[in-house]
């Protein structure tokens, strides 16, 4: 069963970008404050992104199915989702 359609991920991209990028942000500022090291601002950034994920999908009711394409969608290397410019080495931060 697909949840999120093509046409969906298109219709969803400009709200991904936008909220991805403001997460970003979110977790690089208190990363930089901290003088940690970059590796660490990956690895607790990733555990961040994934509690708030369990909370959003908790919080939403998406079904596990869904929260499985959700994570399909967004490793997939031919995805929009995928190729989205999030991370520290595709953008610039202030």
């Amino acid at each position: 069963m697909n949840h999120i359609t093509r046409a969906r991920e298109m219709d969803l991209g400009p709200l991904v970008q936008r909220m991805s990028n403001s997460v970003e942000d979110a977790l690089i500022k208190p990363w930089r404050e901290s003088g940690r090291p970059q590796a660490d601002l990956f690895l607790a950034g990733l555990l961040s992104l994934a509690v708030t994920a369990r909370a959003l999908r908790s919080a939403g009711d998406i079904p596990v199915e869904a929260w499985a394409e959700a994570c399909r969608i967004a490793a997939d290397t031919s995805s929009l989702t995928y190729t989205m410019p999030v991370l520290p080495a595709t953008r610039k931060h202030g």
